[in-house]
Parts: structure tokens; C-alpha cells; sequence
């Protein structure tokens, strides 16, 4: 705001050679040009009267303005990256150094003692663990399912066709008899001949855009793939839900015994919770746009065919949204199926890993010097990556 008044019409005129100027555009030229004496329009006028620069400067400003968004994005993308190298960074250094503690520290039949013990808790507790994966499954399937319902409340829209009120010049000819007799033909007496006039007037109408129509189902179908895309993402807060996952196995263990040893089991925990994935889905955009292009070809409609491109416009958003209701089940399908696969393999991934603990501290110990010396270059390494992580850039 405020608008910027265009004129088409004579940008058209200011950029066009004279001789591709259709019958349209020359008479809109010699109307302009009769409005005024002793005027004549020329390129440069009709640019001017234009008024598309004002259009072209806001257009580099917007210009200006996307390649910032995409540079802060772009930034944004860089800085999470660099949060999840450091999480990594950091998951590695406090793994290897539980390790090297091991190592320098227990044996190997105290070891297996312990993790025999902390084996048998975590199997006592999977009930808890497994009544954390019902309640979220439980939790994704009713949001996913409520999104449906948002989205045919949307759609109620997108059937909506408005018409508008338009107006054009259209050419016609008017034809009269007139005498065509000369005094120096008296065979000529009495003939006539026919004149052809051509005239031009405004017509009003009333059209509707099939462009316009094309187009509220193609953002419909973005907005909808978009809305479905962080939905499922969200459906479980995957943060929260590791949250649960680790109370309820910290609640089988007893952390304020002297003698027991948090971190055996704090970090397979981690390495077990953090392997849990859920699938983020989205629509196929392609297919659907696609769908709606091949269902019109006009630009515009007028008198009857408003009606009819009204109800191909609530077909096709019928058709898409039985689509969507397909790929949307779909989606709450492998959510779930996921989380019954995470559940299933939880508990096992995470005692073997304390299997895997005991197994790793037998072979290190064959060779105890060696691999202390590796610990100690990896967590070095490591190190001096977490200290090359800059934030500010």
C-alpha cells in the first residue's frame, strides 16, 4: 500500500514495433492520440504513462529482500547443523571417555557383574518403556487424524469460484446503401453500392478466471502437503518423548546407591534413545498439480461455462481430497508402524549395547596401552572440533 496504478495497455505500446501492434492495440493508440491536439504519443510517453518503473522498483526491492530471507535461512540451516555436529561431538567424547574410565579402572568379571545386574532392572521395566511408546503412538494417530479434518474444512473454501466484472473493446461493421450514379454516366442513373463502416464499442461481462480457480487448488494442495509435512514431524515431540523414554528407565534404578554406576547405564540409554526415528511425510505435489492442470485449459470463462467451471472446481477438489485422505491414513500407517518397530527393538538394542560394553572392555584390555592411546587421540581430536565450532559466523 498505497496500490500502484499500471496501464498494460501502454507498456505494451511503448515496447511493441508498430507493425506487431494488434487491431486492439492500434485503436486504443488512436484514441490516446485524439484526446489531446497537437500531441502525439511515442514510445517514451506511453512508457511513461505506464507507470511500470515504480512496478520494476519494487520488484528489485523484493528481489532484494528474498535473497536476505534466503541468506538468513541459509544461516539459520548452518547454525542447527553446527548444534547437532556439536551434540554429536559431544556424545562421542563422553562415550569414549565412560570407556577409557572402564578400562582404567574395572575388570572384566566386575564388569559382567554389573552389567547382569542392570540388564535384569531394564527388563523389569518394560512395561514403563513400552507404555511410553502406546501413549505417543496413541498421541500421533488422534493429531494426524484431527489434520483431516482441518483440512476439509479448508477445502470448503477452495471450491469457491468468484466471478468478476470485466469490459472490452470489440470491433464491428455496419454496412448501408448508398447511390452510385456519376452525371457523366447515364447508365449509372438509378445504381447503388453497399458501404462497409467499422465502429468499436465497449462491451461489458461478467467472467470468471480459470487461472484464479487453477491456482487456489494448487496453493490448496501446497498449504495441505506443507500442513501434513509439520504435522507428522510434530505429531511427536520427539524431545519430550526421549524425555519419557529415559524417566522411565531411570525409574527402575535406584541413582542415590553408592555403589551403582549411573553412567553404565545413562550411556547406552542415550545411544539407544537417540537412535529412534519417526518419519516426517509429505504429499506428492507433482501428481496432484499435475491432476488439476490436465482438468483446464482456458484462461477464462464467461456466461454458462462459469457454472460449469464451478462445479469442475468442487470435483477436482473432491477428487483431491480423497487423494489426500489415502497418503494421510498412509502417513498415520507408518508413524505408527514405526513406533511398534522403535518399541520392539528398544529394549533389546539397549542391553546389547551393555553386552557390547563388557565385550568391548575384554579387547581393549589385550592391548591396554594402545587403545588408551587412541581414547586419548580421539577425545583430543574431538576437542579441537568442538573449539572450531563457531556460532557467530
Amino acid at each position: 500500500m498505497p496500490p500502484i496504478f499500471i496501464s498494460s495497455r501502454c507498456y505494451d505500446l511503448a515496447i511493441k514495433p508498430e507493425q506487431s501492434l494488434n487491431e486492439e492495440e492500434l485503436h486504443s493508440r488512436q484514441q490516446l492520440n485524439d484526446m489531446f491536439a497537437d500531441f502525439t504519443f511515442n514510445a517514451s510517453t506511453f512508457a511513461a504513462v505506464s507507470n511500470f518503473t515504480k512496478v520494476t522498483s519494487k520488484l528489485d526491492t523484493v528481489k532484494a529482500k528474498k535473497e536476505q530471507i534466503l541468506a538468513d535461512r541459509f544461516n539459520n540451516l548452518l547454525i542447527g547443523s553446527k548444534r547437532e555436529v556439536k551434540q554429536k561431538l559431544v556424545q562421542i567424547a563422553d562415550d569414549v571417555t565412560y570407556k577409557r574410565k572402564n578400562l582404567l579402572e574395572d575388570d572384566v568379571e566386575s564388569l559382567a557383574k554389573k552389567q547382569q545386574a542392570v540388564v535384569k532392572r531394564i527388563e523389569a521395566g518394560t512395561v514403563k518403556v513400552n507404555s511410553v511408546f502406546e501413549k505417543y503412538s496413541i498421541q500421533a494417530e488422534k493429531t494426524l487424524t484431527r489434520l483431516l479434518t482441518d483440512i476439509n474444512q479448508n477445502a470448503i473454501q477452495v471450491k469457491q469460484v468468484q466471478s468478476q466484472s470485466g469490459s472490452r473493446e470489440e470491433s464491428y461493421t455496419t454496412s448501408r446503401e448508398v447511390s452510385d450514379s456519376s452525371w457523366y454516366n447515364p447508365f449509372s442513373y438509378g445504381s447503388t453500392r453497399t458501404v462497409i463502416s467499422p465502429h468499436y464499442r465497449t462491451v461489458n461481462y461478467t467472467y470468471a478466471s480459470v487461472h484464479d480457480a487453477v491456482s487456489k487448488l494448487e496453493s490448496f494442495v501446497v498449504d495441505t502437503s506443507k500442513a501434513l509435512y509439520d504435522v507428522s514431524e510434530n505429531a511427536i515431540q520427539l524431545g519430550l518423548f526421549k524425555q519419557d523414554i529415559k524417566a522411565s528407565i531411570r525409574d527402575v534404578f535406584d541413582f542415590s546407591d553408592d555403589d551403582f554406576d549411573p553412567e553404565m547405564v545413562l550411556m547406552p540409554l542415550n545411544n539407544a534413545v537417540e537412535r529412534i526415528t519417526i518419519p516426517a511425510v509429505s504429499l506428492d505435489l507433482d501428481a496432484h498439480i499435475n491432476t488439476i492442470r490436465q482438468q483446464f485449459s482456458a484462461e477464462q470463462v464467461e456466461g454458462d461455462d462459469i457454472a460449469q467451471l464451478r462445479t469442475e472446481q468442487a470435483r477436482v477438489v473432491t477428487l483431491l481430497l480423497q487423494d489426500i485422505s489415502v497418503e494421510l491414513k498412509q502417513c498415520i500407517y507408518q508413524i505408527v508402524a514405526k513406533l511398534a518397530k522403535e518399541q520392539s527393538s528398544f529394549i533389546p538394542s539397549l542391553t546389547k549395547d551393555l553386552v557390547a560394553n563388557v565385550e568391548q572392555l575384554k579387547q581393549d584390555l589385550t592391548h591396554k596401552e594402545e587403545v588408551l592411546k587412541g581414547y586419548d587421540d580421539v577425545l583430543q581430536k574431538v576437542n579441537t572440533d568442538l573449539a572450531g565450532l563457531d556460532f557467530n559466523q
